[in-house]
């Protein structure tokens, strides 16, 4: 089922990385090539599988979303340390890791959603739900106001 869901949103972010440029939503799709910009290939299609996989099958049980917020956030710190582990670190630049990255992220990030509920990691729902709502209003402001770090360089 993890690898399912993975492949699913490795399509989805893949799909979302060139639809810019037929539908410019930028708060959604990356606008430049800045390892910022690819964490939205990560945060989006996870979020958007898993209100899916909310409402679909864990509405009774609303310590999902905690495990959910675990493997979002370990997915997208995954993309940046490890981007920059072999781009910086060992110097290697290749179109092809940079793809892989991204499965490779989202497989870890859904793995630490499975291992969080299985362990039963729990942190009220509301607070949950402020931390996702202080994670997309931060995605939104730094997309229109980057800061002057390399993660937001192209």
């Amino acid at each position: 089922m993890i690898l399912m869901i993975t492949l699913l949103e490795f399509l989805m972010g893949s799909c979302f990385h060139f639809i810019y440029d037929y539908f410019p939503l930028s708060l959604i799709f990356p606008i430049n090539e800045s390892i910022f910009e690819h964490l939205k290939l990560s945060l989006y299609p996870m979020m958007f599988i898993d209100i899916y996989l909310y409402f679909q099958y864990y509405k009774q049980d609303k310590h999902i979303l905690f495990p959910y917020l675990v493997g979002l956030l370990t997915s997208m710190l995954s993309i940046a340390m490890i981007y920059y582990f072999y781009h910086i670190g060992l110097n290697i630049t290749s179109l092809w890791m940079d793809i892989g990255l991204l499965f490779i992220a989202l497989l870890i990030g859904n793995g630490f959603t499975h291992v969080a509920y299985n362990d039963g990691w729990y942190l009220h729902i509301y607070v949950t739900i402020m931390i996702f709502i202080i994670i997309l209003a931060l995605i939104s402001y730094w997309t229109y106001f980057p800061l002057d770090l390399p993660i937001f360089k192209s």
